[in-house]
C-alpha cells in the first residue's frame, strides 16, 4: 500500500472513531474499502503504532482509549535560538488585532480601508 493510500486511510479511520461512526469490524472495513482481514492487519499496525485504540461492543464503534487525534507527519522544532530571538522586531496594535511593523505604516491606511 502506497503511503499516501496509507494516510488517506488513517485519517478517515481518526474521523470515523472521533465521531463514533465505526461501526462494527465489518462495517469499518466497508468504509474504509479494505477486507475483514485487511482492516484488521491494519488495527494491528495502529497498536504496533501505540494507537490507544479499542472495540467497544456496547456503543459498536471503536474508540481511541485516551484523548487525542492521529496526527501523521513531520513535526518542527519550533524552539527559537537566542540568535533568533535577537532578530524578531516588534509591531504595534492599529485596531480590531491587527498588528503591523513600523516598515507597514506607509500602507496602514489602505489596510485599515479593507477591515
Amino acid at each position: 500500500m502506497s503511503i499516501l493510500k496509507f494516510k488517506s486511510r488513517l485519517d478517515h479511520f481518526d474521523y470515523l472513531v472521533r465521531h463514533k461512526m465505526t461501526g462494527s469490524p465489518k462495517q469499518c472495513a466497508k468504509r474504509l474499502r479494505l477486507s475483514k482481514s485487511s482492516f484488521y492487519r491494519f488495527l494491528e499496525d495502529l497498536l504496533l503504532m501505540n494507537i490507544p485504540i479499542a472495540y467497544n461492543p456496547e456503543m459498536k464503534t471503536y474508540e481511541y482509549q485516551e484523548d487525542g487525534k492521529l496526527i501523521f507527519g513531520f513535526e518542527f522544532d519550533n524552539k527559537l535560538k537566542t540568535k533568533d530571538l535577537s532578530k524578531i522586531k516588534g509591531g504595534f496594535c492599529l485596531r480590531k488585532n491587527i498588528w503591523m511593523s513600523p516598515k507597514m505604516w506607509d500602507r496602514a491606511p489602505r489596510i485599515l480601508a479593507l477591515v
